[in-house]
């Protein structure tokens, strides 16, 4: 078995060709039980994704890939307080990379994160990342990602292929898209485009195939998804605790 970890959506700012509707069909159509959904940076698409999960009977795992010491970071929520969390970090990340000098939102999310800005976070939240110090925060819940050097270590590795358009065939819907965001001619080259490699939804059997040597690879993506096991909730509305600064009733201040 093998679950995706790995896949933007269009809220990954043209970033993706795929829904979140769309990557839950795909997960749908190759029996996957589980997918997760990391855009870049934000959690803009979760309602879209849980909504999508629950009318398909699949599990969703809410992410985020971020950037850290130049490598990712993928974070994966475990619980509410992780959630919470998770949340808390992408605030104060926005809080640190405001608007302005016109640069873009895609341009912000790709901006890295301190580890200071982890700290205090890391409850309820599996990471995936290369190692080092970020992995301190995260003991018991932090694996490797798995790359072609990858070897045996102190932490599990997990195999967990970036994802940004469904079939192979899509590949120049896709190349369009992020040449609309780095403002580049189609063939054009650009340190923030992704010239090459395989970008696709992965089947089980073409994974199997990838990681035939490392079959653990692909378990380890099973223990991520039984992990998490978070629920978005509904129905409810959820508003931020706010204390008026002259201690009055929020009611009142309002």
């Amino acid at each position: 078995g093998y679950i995706p970890l790995r896949v933007r959506s269009h809220y990954s700012f043209l970033d993706s060709t795929l829904s979140p509707s769309a990557v839950v069909d795909l997960a749908m159509r190759h029996g996957m039980p589980s997918v997760a959904i990391a855009a870049l940076g934000n959690l803009h698409g979760a309602v879209e994704f849980a909504q999508a999960a629950k009318r398909r009977g699949v599990k969703p795992i809410f992410g985020v890939e971020l950037s850290l010491g130049g490598a990712p970071l993928l974070l994966y929520v475990e619980s509410a307080p992780g959630y919470r969390n998770l949340c808390h970090l992408l605030s104060r990340h926005a809080e640190r990379t405001p608007g302005g000098g016109g640069e873009s939102a895609a341009a912000r999310q790709r901006q890295p994160i301190q580890l200071a800005d982890l700290d205090g976070l890391a409850e309820g939240l599996v990471a995936v990342g290369d190692g080092g110090p970020v992995a301190e925060l995260f003991r018991g819940r932090f694996y490797q990602i798995a790359t072609p050097r990858a070897a045996p270590g102190a932490f599990p590795v997990v195999a967990c292929p970036s994802i940004r358009h469904a079939l192979p065939e899509d590949r120049l819907r896709y190349d369009i898209a992020q040449s609309v965001r780095t403002l580049t001619l189609l063939r054009e080259k650009h340190p923030a485009k992704q010239s090459g490699g395989r970008l696709h939804f992965r089947p089980p059997a073409e994974m199997a195939e990838v990681c035939k040597e490392r079959p653990e690879w692909l378990r380890h993506t099973l223990e991520i998804a039984e992990r998490c096991h978070f629920d978005l909730p509904f129905g409810k509305p959820q508003f931020p605790a706010f204390t008026p600064p002259d201690g009055s009733p929020p009611g009142e201040f309002l």
